[in-house]
């Protein structure tokens, strides 16, 4: 009997295979990898937790890239609506300057009209003897040419009575027989003007005043 000991190192080389193989096929099994605790799971396990941390890195990557480009947007439009709102206000600055300067120049050109205008001069004179002669000037350039002209028109017994610049003036006479009251005045208006010489004739004497001669100098 000398071979009996090769059947027994055989059964005990199938015994081992046997022992060995549920615990391999156990690692593989479908939905899940058990014991946890052999190489293979724990494997599995640590390539999953790799993944896992991979796809959480990519996905705040992938915020972290929206985060910036949602900044940048809104940098964008903010930059483009303080372009806008400065030159909006640069084009209210430049209408506001142009009116200023139109408002400049037609006050300028305005005030120069009216000086131009108002700058007329006028003047009474009446003989004092009768006052019933008289010489009438109105809208002259200055005083003096005023006072000339109206001397003139009088005769050599006249003086001035009245001079007047940029207003209106009349001149009164009493048409009573033998009376020599005269008034003059000078108002803002023609009609207030006559008024205010008739009643000056009247306060000096007059019954019937009526106006010789009215106007408006620079008017």
């Amino acid at each position: 009997m000398k071979h009996p000991a090769q059947p027994l190192a055989a059964l005990a080389a199938i015994l081992a295979l046997w022992s060995f193989a549920p615990q391999q096929a156990s690692a593989t099994m479908a939905g899940g990898c058990y014991p946890p605790s052999h190489p293979q799971c724990q494997a599995e396990q640590r390539a999953r937790e790799a993944k896992a941390r991979h796809e959480a890195q990519v996905q705040a990557e992938r915020n972290r890239q929206a985060r910036e480009q949602r900044a940048q947007q809104e940098a964008q439009r903010r930059a483009q609506m303080e372009q806008q709102r400065r030159a909006y206000e640069e084009q209210q600055r430049r209408a506001q300057m142009q009116r200023q300067q139109q408002q400049q120049q037609y006050g300028y050109q305005n005030n120069q009209q009216q000086q131009q205008r108002r700058n007329k001069y006028g003047s009474l004179a009446v003989d004092y003897g009768q006052g019933r002669a008289y010489g009438w000037a109105v809208n002259f350039d200055n005083q003096a040419s005023a006072d000339n002209y109206a001397q003139s028109q009088c005769g050599g017994r006249c003086s001035v009575v009245m001079r007047f610049a940029n207003t209106c003036a009349a001149y009164s006479v009493d048409q009573s027989q033998g009376s020599t009251a005269t008034g003059w005045a000078t108002a803002p208006s023609v009609g207030q003007a006559q008024n205010a010489a008739t009643q000056y004739c009247q306060s000096r004497g007059g019954r019937y005043c009526q106006t010789r001669v009215w106007g408006c100098a620079g008017a």
